[in-house]
């Protein structure tokens, strides 16, 4: 039988927006940590430029339009 494993995507809008700075790093590795382990992709929206560092890949909109894409460590 031919095995299909099936890839998620988990798609966060603000997870942190309501946490002080550090339960939003905790988060946000614990997300980084679930997608490692379950070899996924997230899609983080935020406003928090320092969760940036956590990104592999970071696509910019600014005024509806996307305006920066950038691989991060690359």
């Amino acid at each position: 039988k031919e095995y299909r494993r099936q890839r998620q995507m988990c798609i966060r809008d603000r997870p942190t927006s309501a946490l002080d700075s550090h339960l939003s790093q905790e988060i946000i590795r614990l997300l980084r940590d679930i997608t490692q382990e379950m070899h996924t992709a997230t899609v983080l929206v935020t406003h928090d430029r320092s969760l940036l560092t956590f990104a592999d890949h970071v696509v910019e909109v600014k005024d509806g339009r996307v305006s920066t894409q950038d691989a991060i460590g690359a």
